[in-house]
């Protein structure tokens, strides 16, 4: 994960090392600008989010909540 601007961020799934670009919708949510689906950051920390909820891979049995360890 990495800002690339004030309403922008990208994420890279896994060990793509192209990113899928979240667009700011609201509060902590973010949409895909790819798929249309929602990423959500919560479970606060000192202002850091532990987890993100990616709707995208929340489909066929996977669990789309990703956990900072």
């Amino acid at each position: 994960m990495e800002k690339f601007n004030d309403t922008c961020l990208n994420l890279y799934p896994g060990n793509n090392v192209d990113p899928s670009p979240l667009n700011h919708e609201s509060g902590n949510t973010f949409k895909d600008a790819y798929y249309g689906t929602s990423v959500v950051f919560s479970n606060f920390d000192t202002g850091i989010p532990q987890e993100v909820y990616t709707e995208r891979w929340d489909v066929n049995g996977g669990n789309g909540t990703f956990n900072r360890v």
